[in-house]
């Protein structure tokens, strides 16, 4: 698990283009927004599953740290994929695109977390002994 972040207060929204992963049959690389940079903090994120029995666009959301999360997937399929993360207050809400300008949402969720969240990419291997990277392009980080 790789996560590169930013801290940001308030509502947000991040966007980018996930263009080529390495090591595709063991991956999930995306975008992420959590409470903390502790382990198994709350979170909302949106992401591409690589692995065969998925290769979508999918999201996670964890409305209490070390809990398991609740799962959506979307139909867009094959890279590039674009992902989109919406904050609004404490409501979390993700998207996908095959091109960047139409844009099919996955999931809504609530989640409690305080002003100031860690947002970022983020991305994941399946097995630690087959790492896995992403190539990411056009990111926009925007808030109000």
């Amino acid at each position: 698990f790789n996560f590169t972040c930013k801290a940001i207060t308030g509502d947000c929204t991040l966007i980018a283009r996930v263009v080529n992963v390495t090591n595709p049959l063991m991956g999930k690389v995306g975008i992420l927004m959590q409470e903390t940079l502790g382990t198994s903090p709350k979170m909302a994120s949106v992401f591409y599953d690589c692995h065969p029995s998925y290769l979508k666009a999918r999201t996670c959301i964890r409305t209490t740290a070390g809990a398991n999360g609740s799962w959506g997937s979307s139909t867009i399929t094959g890279l590039p994929v674009w992902l989109k993360l919406v904050r609004s207050g404490n409501v979390f809400t993700g998207y996908a695109s095959g091109n960047g300008t139409t844009w099919s949402t996955i999931t809504t969720g609530t989640v409690t977390m305080g002003g100031t969240i860690y947002v970022g990419f983020v991305d994941t291997s399946r097995s630690i002994s087959q790492l896995t990277k992403a190539t990411f392009d056009n990111v926009s980080l925007t808030t109000p």
